[in-house]
Order: structure tokens, then C-alpha cells, then sequence
């Protein structure tokens, strides 16, 4: 199997040989630029499994940068991380699968890679450790909410069906809404990447329409067996 190829893009040089390193230890592949506009030209290049994106760069900033990947066809889809000194809100920035705040560790990154690009095993289609944070340590209250939201996937899994089917398409952004949040205080990351994956296809209409509404519903049953 080919590795993964990760594009990473930060002003910074030694932020860039952190991520170098890190990234082969961890099987990688990977291209680092020094701004906005090379990174552009490589997305026009290449198509990546996974960009990690520096947010406060000087010309061109990480989401203006974001925004423009997402117009170059080979990499409509591909997941971009935000990679901060300061957190970084996300559900405003739909661009952005995720973020990292910086100095971003070897743990946290390899999380990152294995909810989003890594072929998923039982053990990592949830991040447990990031799913005791949202329940305050508490491993009762994580394992009840993560058994709730598995016996939940079924019938929102043949909801999803039948609106997209039936071209429902309003009544389907309120349903993915609703899993997305659920999904996101689990953290269930390799199905929250699917979501917004085909959220950003519906909203679009791109070709790949139903190639990713197909990803999302075999990743729905995959995560509904854990």
C-alpha cells in the first residue's frame, strides 16, 4: 500500500522539520511548503490525504490559503487541519476538519493521522482519550454516551438513506447535523471527517456527490459495530 501523503504548511522552519520528522516516523509521506502560494502549487500537483495548515502566515493566511484549496478539484476533499497557537474555532471555518493547537505534540498528531487517513480498526474509530476530556474523566459517563450513540446510528443510518434517495435534501442537513454534534462529543473522528466530508459535496453538488455518500454510509455501519 502506498503511504499517506500529507501536505504541511507553515511559515515556521523548524515547525516544519517537527512535522517532517514526525510524519515519517509515523509512515508518511510528506511535502512542506513555506506559504500559501507554493502550497497551492502543490495542491494543483499532487492530491493529499491530509493537509496540516498554519494558520497566521504572512501574504496569504492559513484559511484564506484553506478556502483556495478547496477550489482546486483534486483536492475538493481532501481534510485540513488547523494547526494554531490559539484556538482555533472550526465549526466557523468549515474548510477545516479539525486543529491542533501549538506546540503540537507526536500524540496528538498521530491521533490526527489515525482518525483521518490510517485504515480503521475497532480500537481507533473513537478517540478515547479525547472522548473522557468531553466527559470530564469520567469513563462511565464516556462509555454510556458511546454506547447511546452506537444503538442511535441504525435508524439515523437509514434516515440518511432515505432523505438522500428521496432528495430530501433539507430534512438531510438537519439529520447530519444532529449526528455530527453526537458524533463530535464521542469522538467518533473518523466519522465526523465523512460527515463533513459529504456536507461540503451536498452543499456544493460536486461530481463526487455520491462517492462520498457512500464512504459515509459504509463508515456509519463500521462505527455502528463497534
Amino acid at each position: 500500500m502506498d503511504k499517506p501523503l500529507i501536505l504541511v504548511v507553515d511559515d515556521n522552519h523548524i515547525n516544519r522539520l517537527f512535522f517532517e520528522s514526525a510524519l515519517k516516523k509515523n509512515s508518511c509521506a510528506c511535502i512542506s511548503t513555506s506559504n500559501g502560494s507554493d502550497a497551492l502549487k502543490q495542491c494543483h500537483l499532487y492530491q493529499f490525504d491530509l493537509i496540516l495548515m498554519d494558520i497566521r502566515m504572512k501574504d496569504m493566511n492559513g484559511i484564506e490559503t484553506a478556502a483556495r484549496v478547496k477550489q482546486i478539484k483534486r483536492n475538493q476533499t481532501t481534510p485540513i487541519v488547523a494547526i494554531s497557537a490559539e484556538t482555533f474555532d472550526v465549526d466557523t471555518h468549515r474548510d477545516f476538519i479539525g486543529s491542533l493547537l501549538k506546540p503540537v505534540s507526536r500524540e496528538d498528531l498521530n491521533h490526527t493521522i489515525a482518525a483521518l487517513i490510517k485504515p480503521q480498526t475497532h480500537e481507533n474509530h473513537f478517540n478515547h482519550a479525547k472522548a473522557l476530556d468531553f466527559s470530564n474523566q469520567n469513563q462511565q459517563i464516556a462509555s454510556h454516551l458511546r454506547d447511546m450513540f452506537i444503538q442511535q446510528l441504525k435508524p439515523q443510518l437509514q434516515q440518511i438513506v432515505d432523505q438522500f434517495e428521496n432528495k430530501k435534501f433539507n430534512d438531510l442537513h438537519d439529520t447530519l447535523h444532529h449526528l455530527l454534534g453526537s458524533a463530535k462529543i464521542c469522538a467518533a473522528e473518523r466519522l465526523i471527517y465523512k460527515i463533513e466530508a459529504f456536507k461540503y459535496d451536498l452543499n456544493e453538488m460536486n461530481d463526487n456527490l455520491a462517492s462520498t455518500y457512500l464512504e459515509l454510509i459504509e463508515t456509519i455501519k463500521k462505527t455502528a459495530e463497534q
